[in-house]
């Protein structure tokens, strides 16, 4: 299980560079990062609950958190598509937010602080 998380960790972490990108973007520029952003906050998301029977008692509220983190990520990403182009980016910020609360929970699963992880 720490192998998946230590993965899983890495993931969240490139997808937070991700939504950060997307922020520094302009507006036009801005859906399209959003849209592969929950793209793979959605597979993540998938991966996480398919391995979630193999956490230890320790770990389990932690990765119930990711997940909750996960699928409020979703939900404002698919809000901020909704805005459209000329308000999306007034929804990065919370998503960016939203994710690091993701690489918290997970890194705390691992007995690990978020820095400790893979590439920010």
């Amino acid at each position: 299980m720490s192998g998946f998380l230590n993965k899983f960790l890495e993931q969240t972490q490139a997808l937070q560079k991700t939504v950060s990108d997307a922020i520094d973007k302009g507006r036009e520029q801005a859906a399209p990062a959003i849209d592969d952003a929950m793209a793979k906050a959605n597979t993540l998301k998938d991966q996480l609950a398919a391995h979630a029977a193999e956490a230890s008692t320790q770990a389990q509220p932690h990765i119930d958190n990711a997940l909750g983190q996960l699928n409020t990520f979703l939900v404002m990403g698919k809000n901020a598509l909704d805005a459209g182009v000329e308000q999306a980016h007034q929804h990065l910020d919370p998503l960016a937010d939203q994710l690091k609360k993701t690489v918290e929970s997970t890194a705390g699963a691992m007995g690990k602080k978020p820095e400790d992880g893979g590439p920010k």
